[in-house]
C-alpha cells in the first residue's frame, strides 16, 4: 500500500498537468483519473489502456508508468517499455524523458 501512496501524488500531478495543458482530454482519461484518485488503480489502468491502444499518447504514457511501478497491474518491464515507446513515438516528451532517465530502462533493448 505504501508504494501506491508514494506514486499517487506523482502520477496525479502528471495527469493534472496534462488535463490543464490545453490538449484535448478524452472522457476515458478523465474517468481514469477519477478512478485513480479514488484508489481504483485497476479501473484506471483499464480505462487508460483502452485509450492508449486507440492512439492516445498521454494514456500510453500513464499505462507505461503504471506497468513500471506495478500499480493496478502486475509489474511488467516489457509492457512498460512498449507503452512508453508508443507514447514517445506519438510525440510525448515526458515518455521520452522517462525512458532515458529511469535506470530501470537503461538497457531496455
Amino acid at each position: 500500500m505504501k508504494r501506491f501512496l508514494s506514486l499517487g501524488p506523482f502520477l496525479a500531478v502528471l495527469v493534472t498537468a496534462f488535463l490543464s495543458s490545453g490538449q484535448p482530454a478524452v472522457a476515458e482519461t478523465r474517468l481514469g483519473l477519477a478512478a485513480y484518485n479514488r484508489g481504483d488503480f485497476a479501473a484506471a489502468a483499464n480505462l487508460w489502456r483502452a485509450e492508449a491502444d486507440a492512439g492516445d499518447a498521454e494514456a500510453a504514457y500513464l499505462v507505461g508508468v503504471l506497468y513500471r511501478h506495478g500499480v493496478g497491474v502486475r509489474r511488467d518491464k516489457a509492457l512498460a517499455v512498449a507503452y512508453l515507446e508508443k507514447a514517445k513515438a506519438e510525440g510525448h516528451a515526458q515518455a521520452a524523458a522517462y525512458l532515458t532517465q529511469d535506470p530501470q530502462f537503461k538497457n531496455r533493448r
